[in-house]
């Protein structure tokens, strides 16, 4: 039920992997929201925005490739 309020009108883009996200900008920044069906959410938020084509993906790319890097959850609140 909540997976369906909240990407009831949006503009949430949804694969095959059931990995959620929504990209964002404003003139000079760029960000990302992602919810990752291996249960790791994370947001990123630039402050540049860039004219390549392919900076979102980059950008997305860069926070799988940290992922991939983590062996786990620290057993202590982080906050």
């Amino acid at each position: 039920m909540h997976s369906e309020l909240m990407t009831t009108h949006s503009t949430w883009a949804v694969n095959s992997a059931n990995n959620w996200w929504h990209l964002g900008s404003l003139p000079g920044t760029e960000t990302e929201i992602s919810r990752g069906s291996n249960g790791w959410n994370w947001v990123m938020l630039a402050n540049t925005r860039s004219p390549s084509a392919n900076f979102d993906a980059d950008m997305d790319q860069a926070l799988w490739t940290a992922l991939s890097h983590l062996s786990g959850v620290p057993p202590y609140d982080l906050s």
